[in-house]
């Protein structure tokens, strides 16, 4: 189960950095997969990148990620500690891969319960238009 504060910054971001200067819109991709050890969660965009959208942006002293990715790693940091991993692969023009890996946890096992209940969610793309 991967809690919606993790995945709301990354989407929002994707729309908000990767797509929004893009005239011609662009697309979202929400992926997961399961293996023995753990999760695997995808968002990534089509957009213009990270380092295009911050030449868009003007300064605000948060460094190369921003809140809404340092909020993201703080959150990973306090529900899974050391053994979850975010990593970002962005190319200017391209778009932008941010990956979660989250361990298999046992359901109770320290996790509080508005954690381990989960709702399904429609799968595939997000088409972004502008409108």
């Amino acid at each position: 189960m991967v809690p919606s504060m993790l995945l709301q910054p990354l989407v929002e971001n994707s729309i908000k950095h990767g797509l929004s200067s893009k005239v011609e819109g662009g697309s979202i991709y929400l992926r997961s997969r399961l293996s023995s050890k753990d999760l695997v969660v995808e968002v990534e965009d089509d957009g213009v990148g990270m380092g295009a959208a911050q030449l868009l942006e003007k300064p605000n002293g948060l460094g190369g990620t921003g809140i809404g990715m340092a909020n993201v790693a703080e959150r990973l940091k306090v529900l899974y500690g050391d053994t979850a991993k975010m990593t970002i692969d962005s190319r200017d023009g391209k778009g932008t891969l941010v990956r979660l890996r989250l361990p298999l946890l046992q359901e109770g096992a320290g996790i509080p319960a508005a954690l381990t209940k989960s709702v399904p969610a429609p799968a595939g793309k997000i088409p972004h238009t502008e409108g």
